[in-house]
C-alpha cells in the first residue's frame, strides 16, 4: 500500500490561495486518510506476526504505535492551523511544516512496514522446528568449546537461544565443585575434578584383582614412578605434600623413573608397592600401633613368649604338631619348627590404584 504524494504550493503562483484551501481542505485529510489506512495495514501484519512469537509481536506492536502517532500528529497540526483563523495569505510556512511532517509520517510508514516485515520474518524463524532439526543433524562424539546447543530461555518467554560447549562445561563444573567441596580430604583437591575419575571410583583407591593385569584406569602398585603429566588426578589426589616430599615412602614427586631425585616440582609420582604385602589400617593417634608413619612398610614379628620345659636327668622328648618333636635336656631349649615367616592362610590378589 503507498501514500499519493502531496504537491508543493508554490506561494507566487495566482492560485496559491486556492491551493492552500485545497490542501487543507483535500489534499491533507486525503493523506491522514492514507496514513491510517496503513497504520491500519502494518497493524494486521503485526497481528499475524504476533501469533508465531510474542518477540515479533512487541517490534511490531512498537512500529504499529510510532507510524499511528506520528499520522496522527500530522493531522492534528493542520487542523490547529486551520481552527486558529490564520491569514490564509501567510499560510506558507504552516503548508510547508506541514509538508515536512508528512515526509517525516511516510518515512515512519516505511520503517513500520519495513518493521512489520522483519516481524514476519522472526516469526518464521521463532517457530522453525527446531527439535527435529536438531534430531536429523550428524551426531559429534567429541563436541570443542566453541560448539553450540539450542536452548529456550525461561526468563525471556523461551525465546530460543544458544549455549555454547565451552559455557555448559563451566557451568556444570561450578555446580558440581560447590556440590561436592565439603568431600575433599586434601588441600590440592577440590571438588569433584579431583576427587573422581570416570567412574565412581575415587582417584588414588587401592583395589584388588583377581587378574594378572591392571584393569583400565587403574595402574599396578608396584612402586613404579609414573609421569604427573599424564596422570594428573592420580598426582593431585595421592601427593605426600611438599613437607613429607623428602621422607614420604610414596606419593611422592621426583624427577627420575627409578624413584630418585626428590623434588616437590619433580615430574614424576611414585605408587604405592602394595605387593606381596598384608594391609594393616593405619594407627592414626590409637596407640595400637604407634611410631609409624602413613604408608610405610613393616617387617613380620612373633610376639614374644616363653617355652617352657622341666629340667629332667637325660634327654627328654615330646611331640609336637607337625609330625616332629622337641626336645629338651637339662639346660638345653627346644628345636626349630616352622617356614620362613610368620602368616595366616591367605589368597593372592593384584592390587592396583585408580588414576
Amino acid at each position: 500500500m503507498t501514500i499519493s504524494p502531496i504537491p508543493a504550493l508554490d506561494r507566487t503562483s495566482l492560485t496559491f490561495k486556492a491551493d492552500v484551501d485545497a490542501f487543507f481542505g483535500l489534499q491533507l485529510p486525503a493523506f491522514a486518510g492514507e496514513a491510517n489506512a496503513l497504520a491500519a495495514d502494518v497493524t494486521t501484519k503485526q497481528a499475524t506476526a504476533s501469533g508465531a512469537a510474542s518477540t515479533a509481536t512487541t517490534q511490531a506492536g512498537i512500529a504499529t504505535t510510532k507510524a499511528g502517532l506520528t499520522a496522527a500528529d500530522a493531522a492534528a497540526t493542520a487542523a490547529d492551523r486551520v481552527q486558529t483563523g490564520l491569514d490564509r495569505a501567510s499560510a506558507t510556512g504552516s503548508a510547508s511544516t506541514a509538508t515536512t511532517q508528512a515526509g517525516i509520517a511516510t518515512a515512519k510508514a516505511g520503517e513500520a512496514a519495513a518493521s512489520a516485515s522483519d516481524a514476519a520474518t522472526s516469526a518464521a524463524t521463532a517457530t522453525a522446528p527446531v527439535a527435529p532439526a536438531t534430531h536429523a543433524a550428524t551426531s559429534k562424539s567429541a563436541p570443542v568449546d566453541a560448539d553450540e546447543l539450542p536452548l529456550a530461555d525461561s526468563a525471556a518467554t523461551f525465546t530460543l537461544k544458544k549455549l555454547t560447549w565451552l559455557g555448559l562445561k563451566a557451568t556444570l563444573k561450578t555446580y558440581l565443585d560447590g556440590f561436592y567441596a565439603a568431600k575433599g580430604t586434601n588441600s590440592d583437591i577440590t571438588g569433584l575434578t579431583g576427587l573422581l575419575g570416570p567412574g565412581l571410583t575415587p582417584v588414588g583407591a587401592i583395589t584388588h584383582f583377581p587378574f594378572n593385569y591392571a584393569p583400565a584406569g587403574f595402574l599396578k602398585a608396584n612402586g613404579a614412578a609414573v609421569a604427573v603429566a599424564t596422570y594428573g588426578l592420580l598426582a593431585a589426589a595421592s601427593y605426600c605434600g611438599d613437607a613429607s616430599n623428602p621422607t614420604a615412602p610414596f606419593g611422592y614427586r621426583c624427577n627420575n623413573t627409578d624413584g630418585s631425585g626428590r623434588s616437590i616440582t619433580g615430574t614424576y609420582i611414585v605408587l604405592p608397592d602394595i605387593r606381596a604385602e598384608f594391609i594393616r589400617g593405619w594407627d592414626d593417634g590409637r596407640g595400637v600401633d604407634s611410631g609409624r608413619i602413613l604408608g610405610s612398610a613393616q617387617g613380620f614379628s612373633v610376639e614374644a613368649h616363653a617355652h617352657g620345659s622341666s629340667a629332667l636327668a637325660g634327654a627328654n622328648s615330646r611331640p609336637v604338631g607337625g609330625g616332629s618333636s622337641e626336645s629338651a635336656t637339662a639346660g638345653s631349649s627346644t628345636g626349630s619348627y616352622g617356614g620362613s615367616e610368620t602368616r595366616p592362610r591367605n589368597i593372592a590378589l593384584l592390587a592396583c590404584i585408580k588414576y
